[in-house]
């Protein structure tokens, strides 16, 4: 039993001495480790990615030059003659004007587009959503319709718009849409105009302030201005509706008490 831890003995000392700083100098506290090595005051440095070349025969994959000059071309081409037949006196092009000044002249449809989007993909993200989440209608007579202010028809519809006197000061909007309009117009003075999801439009005109700007979303009964009243609390506003092409008249639409 003795020869065997003897040999035992013999062998762990034999060990010890092939093992590189055994002893003490292995637990040497006094040793500063690895890690403090490294300078904080002076970042890694790194050497240069060296990869390969993203250009094939010289040129970028997702770039092709010959097709972006080519559009670039095109472009400065379409303009150039709608520049021509807009401003131009020759007869071939006369017949493109009426086209290139009905596109640069009516409103974008953004009433419309949000209507079919919603019906086609739902309400889109809270960020672009009205502040009451609801979706247009189609213009009907009396169904859901604000009345701008009650008062009596002053003066009756003959071909446009009706002028109605109110004791109210605040016009509303008969219906939710988009502001496609805030100016003044010789005839009806600081008018306001909004675009509805049925293509038609509503004019609210004689105001004396407008609260809401151009391409503004107003909730139906949301208030678009004020007119100027008179000493017996009175005021006198226009108010049209455009149904595509042609004027509405406001009374087969809606009611306004008197």
């Amino acid at each position: 039993m003795s020869h065997r831890a003897d040999e035992i003995r013999k062998r762990m000392a034999k060990k010890r001495r092939k093992t590189p700083g055994n002893g003490a100098d292995r637990f040497d506290r006094t040793k500063p480790p690895a890690w403090t090595a490294f300078s904080e005051d002076k970042p890694e440095e790194f050497p240069p990615y060296k990869g390969s070349s993203t250009l094939i025969n010289g040129k970028h994959p997702l770039v092709k030059a010959d097709a972006l000059i080519i559009k670039c071309l095109l472009s400065a081409c379409l303009v150039l003659v709608s520049a021509i037949a807009y401003k131009g006196q020759f007869e071939p092009v006369k017949q493109i004007k009426p086209v290139i000044g009905q596109v640069f002249s009516e409103e974008f449809q953004f009433a419309a587009l949000e209507h079919w989007y919603q019906s086609t993909f739902g309400h889109p993200i809270s960020l672009f959503q009205p502040k009451n989440g609801k979706q247009t209608d189609q213009l009907e007579v009396n169904q859901g319709l604000v009345t701008p202010a009650m008062g009596k028809v002053q003066e009756k519809f003959s071909g446009e718009g009706i002028k109605v006197e109110t004791e109210s000061e605040t016009i509303e909007s008969m219906k939710e849409g988009y502001v496609v309009e805030v100016e003044k117009s010789p005839e009806t003075g600081l008018t306001v105009v909004i675009q509805h999801a049925d293509n038609s439009h509503t004019y609210y005109g004689q105001l004396k302030k407008a609260n809401v700007a151009l391409y503004d979303f107003v909730d139906k009964g949301a208030k678009l201005g004020t007119i100027q009243q008179n000493k017996d609390h009175k005021g006198v506003y226009y108010f049209a509706i455009k149904q595509g092409e042609e004027f509405v008249d406001p009374i087969q639409v809606i009611s306004f008490g008197e």
